[in-house]
């Protein structure tokens, strides 16, 4: 099932870097009943976390020949989007340079498959999803 999937490569990701999960796979983890396309990350924004978290993607297997970002892409980007052998993941890099001290601050931690996953809490998605344009979802 393509939730599961993206709940292993989240825990196997979380055993490598720094991030917090958002999105559809946040509310999931919160026991809402979602199920998301994808994994949106707001990764720890410094470089040498960056660079283990999409090694970490490239070690999932990413489908479709990309060149590795420069450095500049990760400190500078808006979005990395990879497709994996378990599903999209999406790294949110300005969110993560803005944002991911108060979304960490206020995160939980979850166990995902043996690791724990942090993961926003169920306002912060909700905030980002109406400040974003998604579809509101009610807790």
């Amino acid at each position: 099932m393509q939730c599961d999937n993206l709940v292993l490569a989240a825990a196997f990701l979380a055993r490598r870097s720094e991030f917090v999960v958002v999105g559809g796979c946040a509310l999931m983890l919160h026991g809402q009943n979602h199920l998301p396309p994808d994994l949106d990350l707001v990764p720890e924004p410094s470089l040498v976390n960056l660079r283990r978290l999409f090694d970490g993607l490239s070690a999932l297997g990413t489908i479709g020949r990309r060149r590795p970002p420069t450095d500049h892409a990760l400190l500078t980007g808006d979005l990395l989007s990879r497709t994996t052998s378990v599903g999209m993941i999406d790294l949110l890099l300005a969110r993560g340079r803005e944002e991911y001290a108060g979304l960490e601050s206020r995160a939980m931690s979850i166990p995902a498959r043996g690791r724990e996953v942090r993961v926003a809490t169920v306002d912060d998605v909700l905030e980002m999803r109406v400040r974003f344009g998604k579809v509101a979802i009610h807790a």
